[in-house]
């Protein structure tokens, strides 16, 4: 009974571990976290993470979020690209007629997450 336990247990974990990598097979772009109003009027003790999305050519891939964020792509301080992105969203299309390097935001209410992309 034991050893039909271990199996199962190898087996999922195996399984969860190839759908995890084939996932993510895309150039993965880390994101900073930047809050224009931090609450406690300076920085947080916690480290922060950076929030990781893969690109696949003109599509993102991004965890779900539980509310509304806005979206946009900036060529300098020039914003060439804004979307509202509903809640729920895991997958964004990125206009084809954009080329080069570009920043990108992800804002929600007083902090959003920057990372650079370059589109060919």
């Amino acid at each position: 009974m034991k050893q039909l336990l271990l199996l199962v247990f190898v087996v999922l974990w195996v399984g969860a571990y190839t759908n995890q990598v084939y996932a993510n097979d895309g150039d993965g772009i880390p994101l900073e976290i930047f809050d224009e109003n931090p609450a406690g009027g300076g920085n947080t003790k916690a480290p922060r993470r950076p929030l990781i999305v893969y690109q696949y050519g003109y599509e993102l891939n991004i965890p779900s979020f539980g509310c509304d964020f806005s979206f946009q792509i900036l060529s300098g301080r020039d914003v060439v690209y804004s979307e509202l992105i509903p809640a729920g969203t895991t997958s964004l299309q990125l206009p084809s007629s954009l080329s080069g390097s570009y920043e990108i935001r992800l804002l929600m209410g007083t902090y959003y997450f920057r990372g650079c992309i370059t589109l060919y």
